[in-house]
């Protein structure tokens, strides 16, 4: 699952459909679970537009974009794969934000979900769940 956290006006209108498809696609690209069809159709990502002043750093209203990647150990299991998604994901959205984005205000977390503690439809997966699907 990845969220997307920015201040309103960071994307376009007609960027954000294209930022959601291309982080989806560099998640799929980097994870160890290409070849497992649930994960593929389960990467969901979603993004949340905030009021300027709803994002701030030190206390003061800044053009912040943060990525919020929750998933199981299973999908980016190493630190290699966790960098070079974090790499791709960055450049990705420095590339389709306004100019006044840049780079280095763009934060990203990769968190595991432990193993039986991410679902759906009422099932906690374990990583070998995930594996077998």
């Amino acid at each position: 699952m990845i969220d997307i956290y920015a201040p309103a006006g960071t994307f376009t209108e007609e960027h954000v459909a294209t930022l959601l498809r291309r982080i989806v696609e560099s998640l799929l690209k980097w994870t160890d679970a290409t070849e497992i069809a649930f994960v593929r159709r389960n990467a969901g990502a979603y993004f949340h537009a905030l009021p300027p002043a709803h994002v701030t750093c030190d206390g003061e209203p800044d053009m912040v974009v943060r990525i919020a990647v929750t998933l199981p150990e299973v999908v980016l299991s190493t630190i290699e794969r966790r960098r070079a998604f974090i790499e791709d994901a960055t450049a990705i959205a420095a590339s389709l934000s306004v100019d006044a984005h840049t780079a280095e205000r763009t934060w990203i977390s990769v968190v595991n979900a432990v193993d039986g503690g991410w679902g759906i439809g009422g099932h906690a997966l374990t990583n070998a769940d995930i594996d077998e699907v």
